[in-house]
């Protein structure tokens, strides 16, 4: 009994120690870039390549909403200062029309 209990302190732990501390080395990023680099496959990308990507994103996704903008200031500025409620619930989606009626009305009541 005493000889296993030897052979597993002095031997199998060390052992399995040694085998994980090899497994780490051979699996840590500091080995694969080498590699990476010498296959010429980069998948890396530049911080500024990130940036100018996330900023076409958003213009591209806000472009829409921009010409909507500039469309209802021409309208505001070529009438008489006024827009009416019909561009307003177009401007806005039309589910939020009724409501925003409906504030209009509560300070009325308030303000009396």
């Amino acid at each position: 009994m005493e000889v296993i209990i030897v052979f597993i302190l002095f031997v199998l732990a060390p052992l399995a120690v040694f085998r994980g501390i090899k497994m780490l080395r051979d699996s840590s990023p500091a080995r694969e870039r080498p590699e990476r680099a010498s296959s010429g496959a980069s998948s890396a990308m530049r911080k500024s390549e990130l940036e100018a990507l996330i900023q076409d994103a958003v213009i591209d996704a806000t472009a829409p909403l921009a010409a909507r903008i500039d469309e209802l200031e021409r309208e505001f500025l070529l009438g008489d200062g006024r827009l009416d409620a019909s561009t307003l619930s177009e401007a806005f989606d039309d589910d939020l029309a009724p409501e925003a009626s409906g504030r209009n009305e509560l300070r009325a009541r308030d303000r009396a």
